[in-house]
């Protein structure tokens, strides 16, 4: 997969997904990222979740923490990594292919006391 990577400012990019979400924590920075692939795999991770979801962008010193959460029944551990396979689906393939393209990586966590949190990290580095 090959992208047309640009620097992008993170509230510039989540200003510009077209699903219903509460941003809860969006730290204006910068990353390396398509500006129309880094949308869709937002908007790809708030699709897979069961409930209304919630984006937390998170700054750390190399890189940005992205976390879409839900309140659904959550994914099984033993199931987390299958979900990005794409025989699972073809969305969530996508956003590992792109995440990983854009030099990240991509995983699921839990949500206390309920729920998911699909979560990527991107580095903020050229």
């Amino acid at each position: 997969m090959r992208f047309d990577l640009q620097a992008l400012d993170v509230g510039e990019v989540v200003a510009r997904i077209q699903r219903p979400m509460t941003a809860t924590k969006i730290a204006h920075t910068v990353v390396y990222a398509d500006p129309a692939v880094l949308c869709d795999v937002l908007e790809h991770l708030v699709d897979n979740t069961a409930t209304p979801a919630e984006l937390a962008v998170i700054a750390e010193p190399t890189a940005v923490l992205f976390r879409v959460s839900d309140r659904g029944p959550g994914i099984p551990t033993a199931d987390r990594e299958v979900v990005f396979d794409a025989r699972a689906g073809a969305s969530l393939a996508f956003c590992r292919r792109a995440v990983e393209a854009f030099g990240g990586r991509i995983w699921i966590e839990d949500n206390a006391p309920r729920g998911a949190v699909f979560c990527f990290l991107l580095p903020t580095g050229n």
